[in-house]
């Protein structure tokens, strides 16, 4: 069956769940967001970011994934100081579909799934180096079958001049989520990424990503700022497809001026599983 596969498991894995990215500015981009991490969203990216954030960030996101799978993401992160900062994000999906079985014998209910991750991140900024990570508390649910696990993400950025930085991330580092006696991997990922800042209206990421069950994955997008508060963007990325994307700004008046709140839409194209859309809502206070 296909919805358990994309949410639980693929291969040897399980808590695959993890590996749908999260933010509408970022899947516009085609994903290719671990060198430029400079917003909220880092806290599922990089967790490194969050030591050059200069606000307090909200972001709240919802992915309609394929197949009608869909998922929420809620991430706060704010400063400590000039150099470091602490952040914590969640990301649920709760969906229904197919028919529960008994050995091999339909029951005739409707299957299903709940999966959830909780993170706690931390990061420091030195000199031209930051490091982060993120300690995540996995639990899935799959009818009625339960298992929970902790994992950790690492991630890191350099700094090589104010328009490039490069990015670095391992994700899901933990042992095997047991599932009604049953241990599958979680799904560790590598993945690594350059952020390029042409101008001060043109920005590009160039990821790569390796799963530990799949093949190299690339990724490639650009964010153009077309109006001071609308940006437009595109990307591509070698497992998903094609995006494309757009973001509107609009900041508060009178006691709400420093109060910024942007839109982001993103669609995604896959010839073979169809579209994707995704919405999100990041405030900077």
């Amino acid at each position: 069956m296909f919805l358990p596969c994309v949410i639980l498991a693929s291969g040897e894995n399980t808590g695959e769940f993890m590996n749908i990215p999260q933010g509408a500015r970022q899947v516009g981009m085609g994903s290719a967001f671990v060198g430029i991490a400079d917003d909220v969203s880092c806290l599922y990216w990089n967790p490194a970011g969050i030591s050059s954030l200069e606000k307090k960030e909200i972001l709240g996101a919802y992915t309609e994934w394929f197949a009608d799978i869909g998922m929420g993401f809620f991430g706060y992160a704010q400063p400590l100081s000039k150099n470091n900062g602490f952040g914590i994000s969640l990301i649920a999906m709760n969906t229904k579909g197919g028919e529960e079985a008994n050995d091999s014998t339909k029951t005739g209910g409707e299957l299903s799934v709940e999966c959830r991750s909780l993170s706690f991140s931390y990061a420091q900024r030195l000199s031209q180096i930051a490091f982060g990570g993120s300690i995540k508390s996995v639990h899935q649910d799959y009818a009625g079958y339960r298992g929970s696990k902790l994992c950790l993400d690492i991630g890191s950025l350099v700094f090589l001049n104010p328009t490039i930085s490069l990015g670095f991330s391992l994700n899901n580092l933990g042992s095997a989520l047991e599932i009604d006696n049953v241990k599958n991997s979680l799904p560790f990922n590598i993945k690594t990424g350059l952020g390029y800042k042409m101008a001060e209206n043109v920005l590009f990421g160039f990821d790569f990503e390796k799963p530990n069950d799949s093949s190299l994955i690339f990724k490639l997008g650009t964010e153009y700022k077309l109006l001071p508060n609308i940006d437009v963007r595109g990307g591509y990325n070698s497992l998903s497809g094609y995006s494309i994307g757009f973001g509107i700004r609009s900041r508060g008046r009178g006691v709400m001026k420093n109060v910024l709140a942007q839109i982001d839409y993103a669609y995604l194209y896959n010839p073979d599983l169809n579209h994707s859309h995704r919405v999100s809502l990041l405030i900077r206070f």
